[in-house]
């Protein structure tokens, strides 16, 4: 049309200018004045179709801008919309319940992120509804979008509470079980650290006490296990069927924990019981036991006291007599010793009962082994001191012999000649008269032989039979070499006579 326009303003004004040539000065100024006006209003209508022109062309491309925009608005509420309208899938775990939080969340801020676009495209539909008056753009239909959008917007946020709720109780529920766990783990340290058997009555005691008190901090567990089981049931109501599987193995190996532990502490504490009764019954038989070993000692250092003070009167004594006492007194001291043997033994196996305490014994192991040496040195002190009273006897004894045994030998030699043939008279008078001064002087002979008998005697009634045997036939061939001497010697006398 501008082309047309522009031919005929072209043809008007070639026809005008061929009228001013022929025209006088007042029509050329008459025509002139209309082609002016002409071109005027030609120019005119082109800057206004320019204009009319620009403003289409802005108001078509915010439409068409417009439309883009709020079909791709469109297009992200129609996808969301099948996202939130889908209903909550049950997850198994935490991570999943997590991920789907995570999901939701971004949809939530997705839809943040839209409302923007929304109100821009709320101001542009207004601008687009003042220019085109097009019912497209009117309040009404915006309102529908807006509508649609919040319901979109609403849902999601809900369904990302709900999630938030899911995962909040699932947290929940894992820090109860880690809290029970860790309480449960304690107690099983503590149940490990005092279960011990071991230890005299005061620490059997600490451990009994200790347990008790383990035992009255089952509240706290059973309260936390409580707090487990009321938490479960909800997070069950919102986990996949396989987690809520796992969730039951959990729960029935947290009870049976539980169990194992509370069984296991009853059952300390009735063991420390048992045993802390044991302790205090056996300390009633220790005491006891302790006292009637004390008793014995005491009696028996007593008895060894007495033997010891018996034993050193015998020392000192010279007179056969003396001796052969001491020797009596020394030897019924030994046999008594001797009969006091089995109280040694019975002193050992007193101590030996006593082992079966977790006790320091040392102070009654050195009584013990202190008067057990003690009457071994006695037994010693009796047996030497006998034999020694023996030995004294012995050498007594042969030297009364040897004593004997020299007079004799020396008698003999004295009257040897008295018992050669006589040549005349005067040695007959002379060998008689020897044996009658012998035979007067023959009492210090006697006294020997008296000596070597009463020694021998003496000796005899202390040796064994072998010994006293021996001794007194000895004593029987000193006798006979008397007898036997005497019996020449009178035979002589007699034949010297005649």
């Amino acid at each position: 049309m501008k082309g047309e326009g522009e031919v005929k303003l072209n043809m008007a004004i070639g026809k005008g200018e061929q009228a001013l040539r022929s025209s006088n000065r007042e029509g050329q100024k008459a025509i002139q004045t209309q082609l002016d006006t002409l071109k005027n209003v030609w120019a005119n209508i082109m800057s206004s179709s320019v204009h009319a022109q620009s403003t289409l062309e802005s108001v078509i491309s915010q439409w068409n801008d417009y439309l883009e925009k709020k079909s791709q608005l469109e297009q992200w509420m129609e996808s969301m919309d099948q996202k939130v309208e889908q209903p909550l899938q049950l997850q198994p775990g935490l991570k999943e319940k997590f991920s789907l939080l995570d999901h939701f969340q971004s949809i939530v801020s997705e839809a943040e992120d839209h409302a923007g676009a929304l109100h821009h495209l709320a101001a542009k539909s207004r601008e687009l509804y003042e220019k085109t008056q097009d019912e497209s753009f009117k309040e009404t239909v915006h309102k529908e979008l807006k509508t649609q959008f919040h319901d979109i917007t609403t849902v999601a946020k809900e369904k990302l509470r709900k999630v938030e709720e899911i995962v909040k109780d699932h947290l929940m529920y894992l820090d109860a079980v880690q809290e029970f766990t860790d309480w449960l783990h304690s107690a099983k340290e503590e149940l490990h650290r005092w279960s011990d058997m071991s230890g005299d009555s005061s620490a059997v005691q600490k451990k009994l006490s200790k347990i008790k008190e383990l035992i009255d901090s089952r509240e706290i567990g059973a309260g936390r296990l409580s707090r487990v089981e009321s938490l479960a049931p909800e997070v069950k109501q919102n986990t996949a069927a396989s987690g809520c599987e796992l969730m039951q193995t959990e729960m029935q190996a947290l009870r049976s924990d539980w169990k194992q532990w509370e069984d296991s502490v009853l059952q300390t504490r009735s063991s420390l019981e048992n045993l802390v009764s044991q302790m205090a019954l056996s300390e009633q038989e220790f005491s006891g036991q302790v006292a009637q070993l004390e008793q014995a000692l005491e009696q028996f250092g007593a008895l060894l006291k007495t033997w010891a003070e018996q034993l050193a009167l015998l020392e000192g004594k010279n007179t056969d007599k003396e001796i052969v006492e001491s020797w009596h007194k020394g030897q019924e001291i030994l046999d008594d010793l001797q009969k006091a043997e089995p109280t040694t033994e019975d002193l050992k196996s007193q101590l030996n009962e006593l082992c079966r305490f977790s006790r320091d014994l040392s102070t009654y192991s050195g009584k013990v082994s202190g008067l057990i040496k003690e009457y071994n040195c006695l037994c010693l002190q009796a047996s030497k001191g006998c034999q020694n009273k023996e030995q004294i006897l012995q050498q007594r004894f042969r030297k009364a012999f040897r004593d004997f045994q020299q007079w004799l030998v020396n008698a003999k030699i004295t009257t040897a000649k008295c018992f050669d043939i006589p040549q005349n008279i005067s040695e007959v008078t002379t060998s008689l008269q020897k044996i009658q001064e012998f035979s007067s002087e023959s009492e210090n002979g006697q006294h020997k032989l008296n000596t070597m008998l009463s020694k021998g005697e003496l000796l005899s009634a202390l040796l064994t039979k072998e010994k006293a045997n021996s001794v007194q036939a000895k004593v029987e061939t000193a006798k006979e070499d008397w007898k036997s001497f005497h019996s020449n010697l009178h035979q002589k006398e007699s034949a010297l006579e005649v």
